[in-house]
């Protein structure tokens, strides 16, 4: 599914989400508003979830295309496939026929039948054509979405911080009055924190570890009476963890920021938030007259600053008519809500959200199934193979003569457009499978059900399983060619062969256009490795090499290298011509550390000529994960030389990981591969490396490996030096005084290090080691 789909489907099914909250809160009208706020945390935690849930239940797929749509894939022959179409074809334009062309087609008495026919495939060339234009604007969807999501976290991020900031430079409220007011109302007042700041004007509740209610500087005059109704709302929130919510519900907001509906179901959870604190209130036995009379005073004398409107507070939430109005509706349901209350939400959530997470948009009368073991590769690949030769007109079958590497360079040649997919499926027996592939002015789309056997040549298709197929259409310019080839009633195949939807016979010159497609099949998908790698062993190496420079993906080089290692009794020079094939060929650096360890694995890399090629391949790698596991391959070898320890520092070098990065240091301090020409770069890298934990395992590798110079050992204690954390700095300087004797230019950087060590147990370790030595 791409990102604007993605984006799509996600909103589609959080505003069912929203809507499905808005419907059930209005049937709870008259319910507390605690259970009406549980329901709209429910929402947006669903929603949230909605992403996470979907990736680990199984799709479920659901028709919601229209029906035009399912009419214009049942004119198709193959109206029966079990896959969602994905074709590509381009539009023939009327003025290119000429007139034998035009007689030729009135002759045939099925024009009706043959423009039917096109109609879907100029459909279909609309999609090929606007292909980048999609992905640009993907792109361009993706990149509005997330400066929006930035700005959001951002504005939360700095209203956090000036809550924090505000809470810093906040005072404990003077006297005894508010302590007393706590204790009247039953409350202990040693865990809730009673600050009064100048930066704010109305009470405030903050904080998710320790609690906080921040009072105006004006609270200090108010009476006993109101203090205690405040604190009471107050103490509401902090027992109902109204600023997690609340954090929660900014977050989704703006996760979800191009829907109104997720501002919509923020904006309910703060009214409900506030309304069932003032049920809270009322609940305590105060009178609604008294608290809505005191709720009036204090808004209208006070009001709220933007900075802490994250913050759940007294005068947050609702209109101050909402909020009387509520208060004096005797009809109103007052009481919290409970845990029962909070478990049917939460029932309810998964019970709507697993199935809606489970959907998956599918066409009308399409029903993709999704077996259970399906294999699966898309990538943006250079794409190669000529398919198709153009035509001199529409009834026109193209040459019989090989597709050939020279008309390679022609078609489906990577432009910076190019893409390829390959699906297979198979659920209780039944095998499906999807090809797609398109390049510069040409597309191919296959789709096949059923088993399918091939000749042993691979120049024909033999026999399809009862109700299975073989639909392939390929477009070359303003050339469609379709071929759909199912088995009859009698075991016989039946084959259905246009072109430019004009019907041609199955003859000589067909037969080698297809068997050059399927060569060309098997060349970018490797559907057919199983068959064509024996026969191609069988004619030597060499002969395995030559078919890998035309192979079509990365994935299907891989996978004939893979079989050559596995296969074949390589010698060393073929084991380096391998590596190097595989170096220069293999861009995907997922393949080509497969490849790598592979040769690794099975040849042992025995000797030094070996070992430089495998390097030389490894270094094309610029994942830090897959460079650091060819590394690791190498590594494991205990008969490096000097000069290969040299060379596969300098290839850890470039990785930027600390974890990866580190991992190799101490690999090769452990092997004693750093000798003291290395030790400069080794330091290079530590110093790299911005994870405490990180640098501290190299230095004490390195510490370990042998005895270093005045130098080095005053390089390491630099390096400690800018060790953050305690525990970390302290090992490694006691490691440096159990193991050197300092000089005093040293002595000072040690005890410098040591002596802003902020925990005092660390600094003492770290002293103490130095006075032992």
């Amino acid at each position: 599914m791409s990102f604007p789909e993605f984006f799509l489907v996600i909103g589609a099914k959080s505003s069912l989400f929203f809507l499905v909250a808005m419907l059930v809160t209005l049937g709870m009208r008259r319910r507390a508003a605690a259970a009406r706020h549980l329901v709209w945390a429910g929402a947006l935690v669903g929603a949230a979830l909605l992403p996470v849930i979907g990736s680990v239940v199984p799709t479920w797929d659901v028709p919601v295309l229209s029906s035009g749509r399912q009419a214009e894939r049942s004119s198709s022959p193959a109206s029966d496939v079990v896959l969602r179409p994905t074709p590509n074809v381009a539009t023939t334009s009327e003025h290119g026929l000429d007139e034998s062309t035009a007689e030729s087609i009135s002759s045939l008495g099925n024009a009706g039948r043959s423009m039917s026919a096109l109609a879907s495939p100029i459909t279909r060339a609309a999609a090929l054509d606007g292909a980048g234009r999609r992905i640009d604007g993907a792109l361009l969807l993706l990149g509005v979405w997330a400066v929006g999501v930035l700005l959001l976290l951002s504005r939360m991020a700095f209203s956090v911080l000036s809550l924090r900031r505000i809470e810093r430079r906040a005072t404990p409220v003077s006297g005894a009055g508010w302590h007393q007011a706590l204790v009247a109302i039953g409350h202990r007042d040693d865990d809730i924190a009673l600050l009064v700041s100048d930066d704010i004007d109305v009470p405030v509740t903050w904080g998710m570890f320790r609690h906080v209610i921040l009072l105006p500087r004006e609270a200090d005059e108010w009476s006993a009476a109101r203090r205690e109704l405040v604190l009471r709302h107050e103490l509401a929130h902090v027992a109902r963890l109204d600023v997690l919510t609340q954090l929660l519900a900014r977050v989704v907001s703006a996760l979800h920021w191009p829907n109104p509906l997720a501002w919509l179901a923020e904006r309910n959870l703060r009214r409900e938030c506030e309304q069932a604190c003032d049920d809270a209130v009322l609940a305590a036995g105060v009178r609604p007259t008294r608290y809505a009379e005191e709720l009036l005073a204090i808004l209208s004398e006070l009001a709220p600053r933007g900075v802490v409107s994250l913050a759940p507070g007294l005068a947050s939430g609702p209109s101050i008519e909402q909020r009387l109005h509520a208060l004096l509706d005797a009809r109103l349901a007052r009481r919290r809500a409970t845990r029962l209350d909070a478990a049917v939400t939460g029932v309810g959530v998964l019970a709507f959200a697993l199935p809606l997470a489970a959907m998956t948009p599918a066409e009308r009368g399409a029903t993709l199934q999704h077996g259970h073991d399906v294999a699966i590769e898309t990538a943006a690949l250079p794409l190669t193979p000529k398919l198709v030769s153009r035509a001199a007109s529409l009834t026109e079958v193209p040459p019989a003569t090989s597709l050939g590497e020279s008309a390679a360079e022609q078609l489906c040649a990577a432009d910076g457009r190019s893409s390829h997919s390959n699906l297979t499926q198979e659920r209780e027996g039944m095998k499906t499978w999807e090809v797609h592939w398109s390049g510069r002015d040409c597309a191919v789309d296959l789709r096949a059900e059923g088993d399918i056997k091939y000749d042993d040549d691979l120049s024909d298709i033999t026999s399809i399983s009862r109700n299975g197929f073989f639909d392939v259409s390929l477009r070359d310019g303003d050339v469609l060619t379709r071929l759909v080839i199912r088995s009859s009633a009698r075991g016989e195949l039946d084959r259905h062969y246009t072109v430019n939807g004009a019907e041609q016979a199955w003859n000589d010159r067909a037969q080698a256009w297809f068997a050059d497609f399927l060569l060309q099949l098997d060349r970018q998908t490797g559907f057919a490795i199983d068959q064509r790698f024996p026969k191609l062993l069988a004619r030597g190496v060499p002969a395995v090499f030559d078919e890998i420079e035309k192979l079509g993906s990365d994935y299907v080089r891989g996978r004939y290298l893979e079989r050559l290692i596995e296969r074949a009794k390589l010698s060393p020079a073929q084991v380096r011509q391998t590596l190097e094939v595989a170096g220069r060929d293999v861009r995907s650096d997922y393949e080509l550390t497969r490849v790598l360890l592979a040769v690794a694995e099975r040849y042992g890399l025995p000797d030094e000529d070996t070992r430089a090629t495998f390097l030389t391949a490894t270094n094309g790698l610029s994942s830090d994960y897959e460079r650091n596991r060819a590394l690791h391959a190498l590594l494991s070898r205990s008969d490096l030389s000097p000069r290969e320890a040299a060379a596969t520092l300098q290839s850890a070098s470039a990785l930027t990981n600390d974890y990866e990065l580190a991992r190799t240091l101490v690999l090769m301090t452990d092997k004693k591969l750093v000798a003291p020409s290395l030790r400069p770069l080794y330091l290079r890298d530590a110093a790299k490396i911005s994870s405490d934990y990180e640098r501290a395992r190299v230095l004490l590798g390195l510490l370990g490996s042998g005895t270093l110079t005045t130098r080095e050992v005053a390089e390491v204690i630099r390096l400690t030096s800018e060790i953050k954390n305690d525990y970390e700095r302290a090992r490694v300087l006691v490691t440096v005084a159990s193991g050197y004797e300092l000089g005093d230019d040293m002595r000072d950087a040690y005890l410098a290090a040591a002596r802003s060590i902020s925990n005092e147990y660390e600094r003492g370790r770290a002293l103490s080691a130095l006075r032992k030595s």
